[in-house]
């Protein structure tokens, strides 16, 4: 089940104020399926009316979807056009309470997306007294909904990737920080809050409708959880997450090894690696051990360069990317062309489901020189003292 709202006048209100929250920090979660851009084009999702200013998870244009928060020195917008009509899709945006609009995040079945918008604002925002309402704005309803929504959250902090996933498809199943979660599947005049603290809706029109996401939602309290590790691998037909191998290692031959210095660009889509510091750096030997040669030469890739690359060539450049620079590698030498695979490990992922990388890289085997501290050069099959 789900809510249909008419793009006309369609409601429903929570009539609560969530304390704290009209600053931020705070996340919006839901399973929306938009028809158009709404009434006026400027359909509402989720809201916060009343009071000195808004926020509206919105259509901001007809062309357009994000968070909009009104300042006293103006609208604050981030925004993207990636999204589809007539299709459900699970939406997450957070914000951490700063001014800057780029701390605005809009996560997608999980993943965030690309911004068309970015609009920072000044002064003061306070929506003190202002309620939450979904689907439109009380104050004229005129920014109707139109289309279905469905699993509504609301939270009093910023979610992770990693969460947005799993209310993707557990709606209701982390508590922390809920303050009201409805599943737009009750009565025809009132919505109940399953989050334990009562914010119940009220419902005018916004009908009830046999449509909805495949999700499992989790509706009593005493069974907020968080699924166990494996949770996305048991559930991989949901997300799948790809990798694409890039960088100067691709047209490396075997002298190249040898010197040193080529890249290997690992590049996530529907995935984002582990956070940045000490737990990604745990990972880095795991990401070298997935580097495998298809091939068994005695002084080849397996035996030369995954047993003796240094982990400090392994950097996380951003959420879906990273960088390894090959070391220098005197002793590397081989008979053949060599084949290389690229296995991301579970373990460095979000998502903990290893990915392999495409496309696989060869390194051509052939007579090269490289030097190595003025001492040594480096030939095919031996190494002859300077």
């Amino acid at each position: 089940m789900s809510r249909l709202f008419d793009k006309v006048d369609d409601i429903i209100n929570t009539s609560s104020t969530f304390g704290s929250m009209a600053s931020g920090p705070f996340s919006y979660v839901a399973w929306l399926r938009p028809v158009s851009a709404g009434e006026n084009n400027l359909g509402y999702a989720i809201a916060r009316i009343g009071g000195t200013n808004n926020i509206a998870f919105e259509f901001s244009s007809s062309t357009a979807f994000g968070l909009s928060i009104v300042r006293s020195g103006g609208v604050m917008i981030h925004d993207t056009v990636e999204y589809t009509l007539n299709k459900w899709d699970h939406w997450c945006v957070t914000w951490d309470g700063t001014l800057a609009a780029a701390n605005i995040l809009i996560y997608k079945n999980g993943f965030e997306v690309g911004y068309a918008t970015t609009q920072d604002s000044s002064g003061t925002h306070s929506s003190s007294g202002g309620t939450f309402q979904i689907g439109n704005r009380s104050s004229d309803t005129a920014r109707t909904w139109d289309g279905h929504i469905n699993h509504v959250h609301i939270y009093n902090r910023v979610l992770t990737p990693a969460e947005a996933k799993v209310l993707m498809l557990y709606p209701g199943s982390i508590k922390h920080g809920l303050q009201c979660y409805m599943s737009l599947n009750g009565g025809a005049l009132r919505e109940l809050d399953y989050s334990g603290f009562g914010r119940h809706g009220i419902v005018t029109g916004a009908l009830q409708k046999h449509e909805d996401p495949l999700v499992t939602p989790f509706l009593f309290p005493q069974r907020y959880i968080i699924p166990k590790r494996n949770f996305f691998k048991r559930n991989s037909r949901f997300i799948s997450a790809t990798a694409a191998l890039t960088g100067t290692v691709t047209s490396a031959n075997e002298a190249d090894i040898v010197a040193g210095g080529k890249t290997i660009i690992l590049t996530l889509t529907q995935d984002t690696w582990v956070a940045s510091g000490a737990t990604f750096n745990a990972e880095r030997q795991a990401i070298i051990n997935g580097l495998d040669s298809a091939q068994s030469e005695l002084l080849g890739w397996d035996n030369v360069v995954k047993a003796l690359q240094g982990v400090a060539g392994v950097v996380r450049t951003s959420d879906t990317v990273v960088t390894i620079t090959l070391d220098a590698q005197i002793t590397y030498s081989i008979t053949a062309n060599e084949t290389i695979t690229a296995t991301i490990p579970a373990s460095a992922l979000t998502g903990n489901v290893a990915v392999v990388a495409t496309p696989t890289f060869t390194i051509t085997e052939g007579t090269g020189v490289a030097g190595w501290g003025g001492l040594l050069s480096y030939r095919r099959n031996r190494l002859v003292y300077a």
